[in-house]
């Protein structure tokens, strides 16, 4: 590995079963469709501008509506933001119910989550649309149906569009020779999702699983290279949809390396531990709440950045979960947790950490979500994938992170899988990250969560 970047790696799988021979006319969507091909090479040729350029003009009208006084009316989400919402309200509620108790280092990625999902959506009819409309924050969000994906297709070009940080999207689609995908679905996951479809390989003597395995590697710079193993595919498989997020960054302002020392750190499980330990006096973003401090770690580029919550001395980080699940039914419930952010001279020590999650089942959590048509062979409605009935069966992850002077890299995979059935200078502020924390990794202008997580000790 790198040791001079932050790497982040997800990785999302969808399975799908047939259960019966059925077949129901496509549903709605044709003028999105007949404008996405058009669109997105236009797209492309404005977002790095968009990029370099929107932030500072976004600024500029923040500061005239600010100057406006308090009958201004409230800033308009961009359609970005509003995915990011959903994004948000999907990330604290999969997240807590994932972990109800923290006893653990964790690491997931709620973008990945989402963007595996709403490529499964594409195919979704009915109720179990409904389902996945509501599920993912979409319907709080008050994103138009005729819109998600469109828009995903945006966010996904904006968000890998940053000259100064390496940020990847990939999806893939693998189908079993016996589904017929339909061709508007086909289409769409390509022209919106910029989707690779593949055939299984049945062939392959060491099983279908290793070419999946091996782009799935690929995708993540070979941080994740086993998201699926031997004998998950079967000949009642019938598709697997991966998304892979991959994330290089370096800091704003880089640690010094002679700066790092051991330094206890007051673990969960194990008492007073020696960490090596990163130290910084700077200016930073910090709020101190009444039961956590948070600072904002800008990455190079200060597009993207990291935001560490510390339980306060009274507090502890299960109570700052269950603060964080009172949360999530607000409207944009990151935007609450992050507020009164404000520039301070931080005498900052934050310890070197490295996280590897065991492979996370999600079913569960999307249940609880209100996920439920979708995973029951009765009631499941994917017509438009296929003729046959399908349903899923499976929705797992995998991810990875590590931080250091130097900065962030990270990586993540999602897979699904379908089965057939039959200021002024002032002194610095000392802040000692010397206690479990929760740690978050944010888009600022599209508010999207695409990775957070728990450090409790080594």
């Amino acid at each position: 590995m790198n040791t001079s970047r932050i790497l982040v790696l997800v990785v999302f799988l969808a399975l799908l079963a047939v259960i019966a021979l059925t077949e129901r006319a496509d549903d709605g969507d044709e003028q999105e469709l007949s404008l996405a091909k058009n669109e997105i090479s236009r797209y492309r040729r404005t977002v790095i501008n968009r990029n370099r350029g929107g932030n500072r003009d976004r600024d500029n009208r923040t500061k005239k509506n600010k100057n406006k006084g308090n009958n201004s009316k409230k800033k308009r989400l961009s359609p970005e933001e509003r995915i990011g919402v959903a994004n948000n309200h999907v990330a604290l509620n999969v997240f807590t119910s994932l972990y109800p108790s923290i006893n653990s280092n964790t690491i997931f990625s709620p973008h990945s989550l989402h963007t595996a999902l709403a490529m499964t959506m594409l195919g979704a009819k009915k109720d179990t649309k409904k389902e996945f409309y509501s599920s993912l924050g979409l319907k709080a969000a008050k994103v138009g149906k005729s819109e998600v994906h469109g828009i995903y297709r945006k966010l996904l070009l904006s968000l890998s569009s940053r000259p100064d940080i390496i940020l990847s999207n990939a999806n893939s689609v693998y189908v079993n020779s016996g589904l017929e995908l339909k061709k508007k679905f086909r289409t769409r996951l390509t022209t919106e999702y910029q989707a690779k479809v593949d055939n299984f390989n049945m062939t392959d003597p060491e099983g279908p699983e290793r070419s999946i395995n091996a782009w799935v590697a690929n995708a993540t710079r070979g941080k994740i290279s086993d998201i699926l193993n031997k004998g998950d595919v079967k000949s009642s498989t019938a598709m697997i949809i991966i998304n892979a997020v991959y994330l290089n960054a370096s800091w704003a302002v880089q640690f010094k390396t002679f700066n790092t020392k051991p330094k206890p750190f007051y673990s969960l499980n194990s008492g007073v531990q020696t960490i090596p330990t990163m130290h910084i006096v700077q200016f930073y973003k910090y709020a101190n709440h009444h039961d956590s401090e948070v600072i904002e770690l800008d990455f190079k580029g200060s597009e993207l950045a990291m935001y560490i919550l510390l339980p306060s001395a009274k507090s502890n980080l299960n109570q700052l979960l269950q603060n964080m699940k009172a949360s999530a039914a607000l409207a944009n419930p990151f935007d609450e947790l992050l507020t009164g952010l404000e520039r301070r001279n931080l005498n900052l020590s934050l310890p070197i950490f490295k996280i590897q999650s065991d492979l996370i089942d999600l079913v569960p959590a999307l249940k609880n979500l209100g996920l439920k048509k979708a995973f029951n062979s009765s009631q499941a409605d994917f017509k438009g994938i296929a003729k046959q009935k399908l349903f899923l069966d499976k929705v797992i992850q995998k991810a990875v992170i590590s931080v250091n002077e130097t900065g962030c890299e990270a990586a993540a995979a999602t897979a699904i899988r379908m089965t057939f059935m039959s200021s002024l200078p002032t002194p610095a502020l000392e802040v000692k990250v010397d206690r479990p924390f929760l740690y978050v990794i944010r888009s600022k202008a599209q508010k999207v969560v695409l990775f957070m997580g728990t450090f409790v000790g080594v």
